[in-house]
């Protein structure tokens, strides 16, 4: 018989949002359905999280991820208490994200070509260096500076996206994969 057991909140790295996310798999074009774009996050530096949980006979999984401004949140402190917030469930609910290649993260609008053609192994395309990173050993990783992509925990489906606000724009996003 196997257990499963949280492991925690780790830092996963930085981006920077010009306040406008889009919260989707990286297949996913822009015209696709199943992404979220929200144009009302605060601007600024974000600071990256993975919570990995141990899936017994699945193995260790990445089971949720989230960014938190640093800038609206004021640093730290701030950042923990906003994390405690979404991982406790009293975040609101801001839709689902629909996932088909196995991994999903948050990106900056600006910063990227959601449809330009790329393939698994082409790091030189958005797509390719979203693979890069959730087929490292770490299974998650930041893009360019500018986006956070994770496997998705035991693969395609449908997760749900909770965000905190402060001053009236969101200030912290988490993806609920397990």
């Amino acid at each position: 018989m196997s257990t499963k057991q949280e492991l925690g909140w780790r830092y996963a790295g930085g981006m920077l949002s010009d306040g406008s996310i889009d919260i989707a798999d990286p297949a996913y074009k822009e015209s696709s359905g199943g992404r979220v774009r929200l144009g009302n996050v605060w601007a600024g530096p974000y600071a990256c999280f993975v919570k990995r949980q141990d899936e017994g006979d699945f193995g260790i999984r990445n089971a949720r991820i989230m960014i938190v401004s640093l800038a609206a949140l004021h640093g730290t402190a701030g950042a923990m208490l906003a994390a405690r917030e979404l991982d406790s469930g009293r975040g609101e609910d801001l839709g689902s994200v629909f996932v088909d290649s196995g991994q999903a993260g948050f990106f900056n609008t600006k910063s990227f070509d959601f449809n330009e053609d790329g393939r698994y192994d082409d790091e030189s395309k958005f797509y390719g260096k979203c693979c890069k990173a959730t087929l490292s050993g770490a299974r998650f990783g930041t893009i360019g500076g500018a986006g956070f992509v994770s496997e998705s925990g035991h693969g395609d489906g449908k997760y749900a996206l909770y965000g905190i606000r402060a001053g009236g724009k969101i200030a912290a996003l988490m993806l609920e994969f397990i």
